[in-house]
Order: structure tokens, then C-alpha cells, then sequence
């Protein structure tokens, strides 16, 4: 049954085989025959024939995947090669062939492979980030370049391909080393500063962080980590380095960045095994990869600081990187459209929170908006929700946002319950309770007199006390102490 002309040799003799199993399932059938008169026959019954291949390669794949788990690579090779044969937009089979032929050093043939997923899936960001690692195996260090960047530019949180191009520009020399290896005594005015951070939009806390220190008159060289510039900020005599975040930023990197190196860091991470998510364990772990790199280290939850220290960190504070900034957060005077606001990330306890107020009559008007818009939106509402991501205790951003625009914050109990004073600068929901956020809100809709003073009140007191310009100011006065 393996040779195909003898079957239609017999088919001619009038036995009925063209449906036979030996035919169809023969090594991926087509990708292996030659014969014009099954060709033919394969034509007329395209569908089914494809229909039938793509089965076996699903088949293939998974034989291959088992072999691959046991570091049988040859067998691994012969059973993906197949399911290329009976399918070749197979795009999986490609990416694990590459991975393959990396590890066995067959770098050309891995490249190969690799070309062949991304021309299948333009979006595929790890086929570039490898492609990128094999180019630069090569010694072809531009191309390499040339695919992290790609790959950073589909997945902006790619830390890996963000740590490859750090690593290229190393490779590249495009600075010429600072030679000052320690701090200098740092001046309070017109600091020059390397500031680092992801930099993608213009509403977030870099953007705001930028703005301050410009305002306090230093001179600012902005380098974006997300697309592995921060190799490029060791070249220049800053007075100071300050990363906003780092998540993979290599620590040879920082420990050639001009001195002192700074880490303010705002992302949560879990302060008990009992209460920390995912989310906040990955946070964690991604710390530990170049924290003890840096000279001081600020995070903005300070119930999280002795972690921070037992995961490596030398010199340790608390510095909100949450502020306000009175050009973006402020006050419109313009009619209160809705009742009550709320915006974020929908993760189920947020949903189950919508819900569970719409089943009580309360509607909540939710729009995903930033910047300007934001702070419209806030300034348009009589009460504005804040409620946690997840179970894990936070102060968010969102406060100084909700507070800077002179709207009412009821807020779930947060993190950092002395930066509020309840009843006075917002009000606080029990944690978890639903219930009692729903009483809250229907009382303060009727109490509009004290509904906006607590919202006047907080309003002044965020922007005395809170703005941008006087975090970074604090930064720069505690650095400054550290290093006397």
C-alpha cells in the first residue's frame, strides 16, 4: 500500500481504493507523492484531503512535542517535519524546529525556521527576539538589533528582548564610559539627570515625573528602557540616575550608570504569601534580578519596604511616585453630569463590584479614558469609585487623580491609610464590602453639602501637599542626605 501507483493500478482495474486510508494517511499523502494522476484526483477533492492532512499534522506535533519533552531531538526533528509536510502554514512546528535546532547548535537551520514564523506570524514577538539572539550568536550585530527592536515594539513588556538590546547597544559601544565610578556631592538646583522609564504615553507618572523636575529647573536627559535605551544614559557626567520601574535592565547596566543610581519604584508587590496574587509575586521576582545593582532604592507602599531590603536592596525609603500634578489633575468648572464614576482595568472583583451596585439601582457610569479626558470625566461626576485590582492592599494613582480634580473619592481601604484622613479629605468603604460601598453612595448623593466640602478639602489639601514637584524634591533631599 506504500506505493501509490500500484494502488491506482488497481484502482484502474476497477477496485474502488481512492477513499482506502492507505492513500489519504500515507505520510501526509500529497507532500510525499509524485503521481500526476492522484495529484489530479487530490484537486477535485481539495477540502477533504486538507481537512485530513491538517489532522495528521496536529497529530505529528504532538508526537514530536513528547519527544522534545525527553531531549530526543532527532526523533523531535522527524516527527515536526512531517507535520510541516502534511501542513505547511504550521507555524508551531516552525517555532519548536528553531528551538530545536538552537539548542543543538544548528544555528543557519534555526534561523531558517524562525524567518519562516514571522513571515507566517508577522506579530509573533518571541520569533523576533530569537532571531535577534541567533543573529547576534553570529556576530551580525546589527540585525540583531534590527529584531529586538521589532520584538519590543509588539510586546512593549517584553523584559527578555528589552535585556537583549541593552546587551547590543553594550556590545555596540555607542557611549564612551563615565570615569567617575562614585557620587558626588549633589546640589539641590539645576542637577543634570539621567531619568529612565517606559515612556510610552503621555499621561502616566514618567510623563509627570519629567515635567516636575523640569519645573524645578534641572536638566533632564530622558532615555525610554522599554526600547533599551538605558545603556545609552552610562555615556553621559550626570549627576544623578534615576529608574522609574527598571523591570529588565541588566545590572552591568546600572552599575555603569554615572552614580548615585536610583530606583523609584511604584509597581505593588506581595507583602504576604497569604495575601499577594500573581501578579504581585511576578513583580517580586522581577526585582530580584537587578535590585541590589542599584545605590538607593524608593518604593511607594512603605508596608512593603523590609521586603525590599530582604530582597537585596541597599538603602531603602518610602517615596510615593504618585503626586499631582496641577496642569493635568485640576478642577473644571463645568455641571456634574453623572452620580457616580469609575474607570480602570476590569478584573472580576471589579466586575462583580458593577454588578452588585446595578443590582442595587445604582447605576456607574464606567469609561476607560485618559489624560485630559480623564480628568474630565472625574470633574463630571459627583462621586468617584476606587477600588482594588485584586484582594491585595494598594494606594493608587487614582486617588491623587480623583482628588487633584476637586471630585468625591470613596475609596476601599487602601494601603497607606495616613496619607487621607477619612471623612475629611474622602471616605473610606470596608474592604471587600460591597454592601457598605452601596449605603455610602446612596447617602452622599443626598448629602451634597458635605459631599463637597470633604471633596473641597481634599482637593486643597492634595495640592499643598502631594504635587509632583514635591516628590521629586524629596527624592533629591533624601539622596542627598544618604550620600553625606
Amino acid at each position: 500500500w506504500e506505493d501509490i501507483d500500484i494502488c491506482l493500478s488497481l484502482r484502474n482495474k476497477g477496485h474502488n481504493i481512492y477513499q482506502s486510508p492507505a492513500i489519504i494517511e500515507h505520510y501526509g499523502g500529497v507532500a510525499r507523492n509524485k503521481s500526476p494522476q492522484y495529484q489530479e484526483w487530490v484537486k477535485k477533492n481539495h477540502d477533504y484531503f486538507s481537512n485530513k492532512l491538517k489532522k495528521h499534522a496536529v497529530d505529528f506535533f504532538n508526537i514530536a512535542e513528547q519527544f522534545t519533552q525527553n531531549n530526543r531531538y532527532n526523533d523531535a526533528i522527524k516527527y515536526y517535519t512531517m507535520a510541516i509536510e502534511a501542513d505547511t502554514t504550521f507555524a508551531s512546528a516552525y517555532y519548536n524546529l528553531g528551538v530545536i535546532y538552537s539548542n543543538i547548535n544548528q544555528t543557519d537551520a534555526a534561523i531558517s525556521h524562525f524567518e519562516k514564523v514571522v513571515e507566517l506570524e508577522p506579530q509573533s514577538a518571541y520569533a523576533y527576539n530569537n532571531l535577534g539572539v541567533l543573529y547576534f550568536s553570529k556576530g551580525l550585530i546589527e540585525e540583531a538589533e534590527s529584531h529586538f527592536k521589532t520584538a519590543i515594539s509588539l510586546d512593549t513588556n517584553y523584559t527578555e528582548a528589552i535585556q537583549n538590546l541593552e546587551n547590543v547597544h553594550l556590545k555596540q559601544g555607542k557611549f564612551s564610559v563615565c570615569q567617575r565610578n562614585s557620587p558626588r556631592h549633589i546640589q539641590n538646583n539645576q542637577l543634570r539627570i539621567n531619568l529612565i522609564g517606559a515612556f510610552g504615553n503621555k499621561w502616566g507618572a514618567e510623563y509627570h515625573v519629567l515635567n516636575a523636575f523640569k519645573e524645578l529647573g534641572h536638566h533632564v536627559n530622558l532615555y525610554d528602557h522599554r526600547k533599551g535605551e538605558a545603556s545609552l544614559a552610562i555615556g553621559n557626567d550626570a549627576d544623578i540616575s534615576i529608574v522609574l520601574k527598571g523591570d529588565g535592565i541588566p545590572p552591568e547596566v546600572i552599575k555603569q550608570l554615572p552614580k548615585p543610581a536610583v530606583l523609584w519604584y511604584g509597581e505593588l508587590i506581595h507583602q504576604a504569601s497569604s495575601l499577594a496574587d500573581e501578579v504581585s509575586k511576578q513583580k517580586a521576582m522581577e526585582l530580584t534580578y537587578n535590585l541590589n545593582s542599584f545605590d538607593i532604592v524608593f518604593h511607594h507602599d512603605y508596608t512593603a519596604l523590609e521586603m525590599i531590603k530582604n530582597l537585596g536592596a541597599k538603602n531603602v525609603f518610602w517615596l510615593s511616585n504618585s503626586g499631582v500634578n496641577p496642569k493635568a489633575h485640576r478642577k473644571l468648572n463645568i455641571p456634574k453630569l453623572y452620580d457616580v464614576g469609575f474607570t480602570g482595568t476590569l478584573s472580576p472583583r471589579r466586575i462583580d463590584m458593577l454588578n452588585f451596585l446595578l443590582r442595587k439601582g445604582i447605576t456607574v457610569n464606567y469609561l476607560q479614558v485618559y489624560g485630559e479626558e480623564l480628568n474630565l470625566f472625574i470633574n463630571q461626576c459627583k462621586i468617584f469609585i476606587n477600588l482594588h485590582f485584586t484582594e491585595l492592599l494598594n494606594t493608587e494613582t487614582r486617588l491623587h487623580e480623583i482628588l487633584g480634580a476637586g471630585t468625591f473619592a470613596l475609596t476601599e481601604e487602601i494601603s497607606m491609610p495616613s496619607m487621607y484622613i477619612d471623612n475629611k479629605h474622602l471616605v473610606y468603604w470596608k474592604l471587600r464590602d460591597f454592601k457598605d460601598l452601596a449605603e455610602k453612595i446612596l447617602f452622599y448623593l443626598q448629602a451634597d453639602e458635605e459631599r463637597e466640602q470633604i471633596a473641597r478639602t481634599g482637593h486643597l489639601m492634595v495640592h499643598e501637599n502631594y504635587k509632583y514637584t514635591d516628590r521629586c524634591k524629596n527624592l533629591i533631599a533624601k539622596v542627598q542626605t544618604c550620600l553625606k
